[in-house]
């Protein structure tokens, strides 16, 4: 059943406009800062009712039959905002899927060749980067005004399916291989440990290629937003695990380890040359920033994660985790104030730094000892 041509003029005026296409993206008709019931029941009946009427007819890349399908379902969605919501993730994942692939070059290697083939559509599409848009302004809104809880909720429902299946496509897919062995001479004459040298000078260990560099995980939300800002809106809805889980994927991206805080606190480079992956599309896209930008944002963001992990693990109670967490933000503090110092100038900056350098140093060598002890025990710690 459709909904009829005056309920349609109604959304297109709620959306600001009437003969754009498509409008069922625009901004106003993906606003919803009122936390009643009835307003988001309301808000999710116009968008799914509006993104079934923009794109699932003439010219949609939908597949025929699950064209036909949405469009019967359209007339429910304008009535029941639980049908809706429930119907709305599928939207998105057909709009996306139904996205021409990127193509994957000849001689690309395993991780790529998997990558092509468990994608839902190209981070480069159009489509995925309205409703990335689209769903950042629920996420992440650039007002003051607070999303309703509703709101996010309906988008985080999308975000995790979306996630399951691309994993789901990763753990299944027929394209894992092994590491192909490199064929190298080896010269005889040399000695057994030299060998071994100019094995490991060239990148390779035992005759097996050089991993390539980390992109992040190779599954994800498929759209282009920030871990953090999923994890901070999962805690907004208390859905506090998964913002743990958001949260450290994001860092893991980002920095290339599960070892995110010690990393930044020391220094330790990323496990990528050219640039960080800033997002947890699964995609693996790659920024082009600046390295001191990059090692900038790294350390603001590792702070944000400190905080969204310690708010996270206070509510359900991890105190054990929670001291852990601390102690490393402290760490990240002490280098965010070292970092401000060193960009003034005089002789009061001069003792300041020096104290703090000094103090950072201390910090790092108890770390290290720490480490060590703890990797000769048989104990581990969950932090």
């Amino acid at each position: 059943v459709r909904v009829s041509d005056g309920c349609l003029e109604r959304l297109k005026s709620i959306a600001g406009t009437t003969n754009d296409k498509p409008w069922c993206w625009h901004n106003e008709l993906w606003t919803c800062f009122d936390s009643k019931v009835s307003s988001c029941d309301m808000w999710i009946r116009n968008v799914t009712s509006s993104i079934i009427s923009c794109c699932f007819g003439k010219g949609s890349r939908v597949g025929k039959s699950d064209q036909d399908f949405f469009r019967m379902c359209q007339g429910l969605c304008a009535k029941e905002a639980s049908f809706a919501a429930s119907i709305f993730p599928a939207l998105i994942f057909h709009l996306l899927d139904s996205e021409t692939r990127d193509d994957c070059q000849e001689n690309s290697g395993v991780q790529d060749t998997i990558m092509s083939s468990i994608a839902i559509g190209s981070p480069t599409s159009e489509m995925n980067q309205t409703i990335s848009h689209c769903f950042a302004r629920i996420l992440n809104p650039i007002s003051n005004s607070q999303v309703a809880p509703q709101a996010v909720t309906v988008i985080l429902n999308t975000l995790e399916l979306l996630r399951a299946i691309t994993e789901w496509r990763f753990l299944t897919s027929p394209e894992h291989a092994k590491n192909k062995a490199v064929a190298q001479k080896q010269n005889s004459s040399l000695p057994k440990k030299r060998r071994s040298r100019n094995l490991s000078d060239s990148g390779d260990v035992d005759s097996f290629a050089s991993s390539p560099r980390w992109r992040g995980f190779p599954y994800g939300v498929v759209l282009r937003v920030s871990g953090l800002d999923v994890a901070k809106a999962c805690f907004k809805v208390k859905r506090y695990y998964s913002a743990l889980f958001y949260c450290e994927m994001s860092m893991q991206n980002l920095i290339g380890s599960g070892t995110f805080f010690e990393d930044v606190a020391h220094d330790s480079p990323l496990k990528h040359d050219e640039a960080a992956v800033h997002d947890i599309s699964g995609f693996g896209v790659l920024s082009g920033k600046e390295e001191n930008e990059e090692r900038k944002e790294v350390l603001e963001q590792a702070l944000l994660a400190q905080d969204i992990i310690g708010c996270c693990l206070s509510e359900i109670h991890a105190k054990d985790e929670l001291g852990g967490v601390l102690s490393q933000g402290s760490a990240l503090n002490l280098k965010k104030n070292i970092r401000s110092l060193n960009t003034l100038e005089g002789s009061s900056r001069d003792n300041s730094f020096s104290m703090l350098v000094d103090l950072d140093s201390s910090l790092q060598t108890k770390s290290g000892n720490a480490n060590i002890d703890a990797d000769a025990s048989s104990g581990f710690s969950t932090i």
